[in-house]
């Protein structure tokens, strides 16, 4: 394992190396940075890249953001060093990394400039919850002041079809999806473009080879939303003219649960085009959709859950561990282990296993307690911290832990 070069540069928090991250762009909530990194390995130099920027937003401010200021207001190493650390909090709210598979060795190490964008509000959001900031965030909220979800729009696909094969081979599902993203922005909710973050994704995993995903799978799971929302439009041609049925679905990112559905129909018309047809049938439910989601995202039986959180457990590439090795002081096996713990540990044991084979383990869901041994809020940090610790000192197994939104991707060496 390389060492990450950050801890250095922390030691100097007002050197001129922060100075080198700056805003090209913020609009809507989402800000576009240059920054600087360095490292061993490229995956290692794009860390640090957001590593800077993040202790640039937070400690010292960067110009186009909050007229400049910091955003920390109350500083807690407690909640703050998990920006820094392996832990890589900061990931909940990028939506993009790009240019790291550019940066190039000089010297012995791996340097270049990225860019990064970031959810503001969601940043805001995190850092209120920690109380590291007084709760004054007024973007993604209702007229009312309520709290709404960040949501990713992304086309209905068959199994075995790719999301992104779907996207481009249809411009009236493209047109569909835009249109759904931009009656969402009218409403003031934070949307993550589908397109842009799978590109993303995409690049990031032509470079990075220590765990293999699929663009699909790690595009849901890394986006940083609260909700995604699956567009299916069905197109039929008669000597009527053309007609279009919609079909919109809601799910919650970290569980998969779905929050809210609605269906759309045109009449056949002779001179409408299919994608303006396409926008028509948007139109006709995308505010009763909308609604849908914020009930239940708003609603009593919302705020009376504890957080539900998916936990994805894999294997370094250079591991050569599976889950049914024997750990521990009595030689069981790791797969039953863990689950014991994720029994013992989750709210009134609500948890639900997706499945294990060898080198995988999926939770589709587990609900993490209300507070921690101290009476705090428990967050998805917190809790994949205890699970960390748990695997190194009680079975001795080396992992890591990554945040991802509500989903905690460990990784065991």
């Amino acid at each position: 394992m390389g060492v990450m070069l950050i801890p250095v540069g922390l030691q100097a928090r007002h050197g001129d190396d922060w100075q080198r991250v700056t805003c090209v762009s913020n609009t809507n909530g989402l800000a576009v940075f240059k920054t600087d990194g360095e490292g061993n390995r490229r995956e290692e130099a794009g860390r640090d890249a957001k590593c800077r920027l993040y202790y640039a937003l937070l400690f010292v401010g960067v110009d186009g953001v909050e007229n400049g200021a910091p955003l920390v207001e109350t500083d807690n190493h407690a909640y703050t060093d998990a920006f820094f650390d392996g832990s890589q909090k900061y990931e909940s709210s990028v939506i993009s990394t790009e240019g790291v598979e550019d940066f190039r060795k000089s010297k012995g190490l791996y340097r270049g400039t990225a860019t990064v964008t970031v959810s503001l509000p969601k940043l805001i959001s995190q850092l209120e919850r920690d109380y590291l900031r007084s709760n004054r965030l007024s973007q993604g909220k209702t007229a009312s002041g309520a709290q709404m979800p960040t949501i990713m729009v992304v086309p209905y696909r068959k199994v075995g079809e790719s999301y992104y094969a779907k996207f481009q081979s249809d411009y009236n599902l493209r047109r569909a999806v835009a249109h759904v993203q931009d009656g969402f922005r009218q409403r003031d909710v934070t949307t993550i473009d589908f397109e842009a973050r799978y590109r993303s994704t995409d690049r990031r995993d032509a470079y990075n080879t220590t765990v293999a995903t699929s663009s699909d799978a790690e595009l849901l799971k890394s986006a940083g939303t609260d909700v995604y929302v699956e567009v299916d439009i069905n197109k039929f041609s008669s000597k009527e003219g053309n007609r279009v049925a919609l079909v919109l679905k809601a799910y919650e990112t970290a569980t998969g649960n779905i929050l809210a559905s609605k269906e759309s129909s045109t009449r056949f018309l002779p001179k409408a085009t299919v994608d303006e047809l396409c926008v028509a049938a948007v139109s006709q439910c995308l505010t009763a959709f909308l609604n849908d989601i914020c009930a239940h995202w708003q609603g009593p039986k919302a705020a009376s859950e504890t957080p539900n959180v998916v936990i994805e457990f894999s294997f370094d590439g250079s591991s050569t561990r599976s889950f049914d090795d024997p750990v521990g002081s009595r030689g069981l096996k790791l797969s039953f282990l863990i689950n014991q713990w994720v029994r013992q540990n989750s709210y009134k044991s609500k948890y639900q296993l997706r499945g294990v084979v060898d080198t995988k383990l999926i939770y589709d869901s587990v609900s993490i307690p209300p507070t921690d041994s101290d009476g705090l809020p428990m967050d998805p940090l917190t809790f994949s911290y205890l699970l960390e610790t748990y695997l190194s000192k009680e079975l001795g197994v080396s992992a890591s832990s990554r945040i991802d939104g509500r989903t905690i991707l460990i990784t065991i060496y």
